[in-house]
């Protein structure tokens, strides 16, 4: 009996946990691949998935550890009410694919934040918020934000680069 991948992911949360994934898995069309090195992985070959699945060895979920990083400095811009509407996820976006090689596509991004289970509070990522927002000031490369006059922006842009200035911050920090 084979298996869809659908059934395939709800098997692997049944035994790893509710949003736990594995760091490397084929799904026919679809592969994850998270696995980041020194994260201690561990492979099963296992006959149900039809090739090998790599599970974090003794992590209480599967976020590697540059993953737990950002979740925690995304969490702590909701903490310092920084973070406070929804579009304001553009500039995380640009950050994080900018800076740390997080997949350019908006959709796949949006997915992959909600995944982290990031405790989101009163500014959730969805993809519909943001992916039309595209500010003419903010194209070049985020590491010019900073230095940018404050007087040309918008109100939008200026709540926007404080975000992604805060986030770069952060995960210099950390």
């Amino acid at each position: 009996m084979e298996l869809s991948n659908e059934e395939k992911l709800e098997l692997l949360e049944r035994l790893m946990g509710k949003g736990a994934m594995p760091a490397n898995i084929n799904l026919g069309n679809m592969v994850t691949n998270n696995y980041e090195q020194g994260s201690n992985p561990v492979v099963n070959n296992n006959p149900v998935f039809n090739a090998p699945v790599t599970f974090y060895a003794g992590k209480k979920n599967s976020l590697s550890p540059s993953q737990q990083k950002v979740k925690s400095a995304i969490e702590q811009l909701l903490h310092e009410g920084v973070l406070k509407d929804g579009i304001q996820w553009w500039a995380i976006y640009r950050v994080l694919s900018d800076k740390c090689n997080y997949t350019t596509n908006k959709k796949d991004f949006a997915a992959l934040m909600n995944n982290m289970e990031i405790d989101q509070g009163k500014a959730p990522c969805e993809y519909n918020n943001w992916r039309n927002f595209t500010p003419s000031h903010l194209q070049a490369s985020v590491d010019t934000w900073a230095d940018m006059p404050k007087e040309s922006l918008g109100e939008a842009e200026k709540r926007q680069v404080a975000v992604g200035i805060r986030l770069m911050e952060l995960l210099e920090q950390q």
